[in-house]
């Protein structure tokens, strides 16, 4: 058996066009561990944690930034009304993975 910290949130980081980073790519992986791997959840209050590597201006701005709806942020980086949540998540899930 393997451990994996998953939430549905991740799904919410969709992009606004054909992009390699697509919930179907995270559907799939999941999918494909279902069998032999014990999911839990990532903790979700990670705000205190955030600021303590990120200066708070830097957190809002991207906090604005996905309010904003689409928008890439380069070439290859977009984020979308739900990436700022998948994000805080993802981050929850280091934290519970350490």
């Amino acid at each position: 058996m393997i451990g994996v910290i998953y939430d549905d949130a991740y799904l919410e980081h969709k992009p606004p066009r054909t992009h390699i980073e697509n919930p179907g790519r995270v559907l799939s992986i999941i999918k494909s561990i279902s069998d032999y791997a014990i999911v839990e959840k990532p903790i979700s209050n990670v705000d205190k944690w955030l600021l303590r590597v990120h200066d708070p201006n830097y957190v809002r701005q991207i906090d604005e930034t996905c309010n904003m709806g689409y928008v890439f942020i380069d070439a290859d980086t977009y984020v979308s009304p739900g990436t700022c949540r998948a994000a805080r998540l993802a981050v929850g899930a280091v934290l519970r993975g350490c």
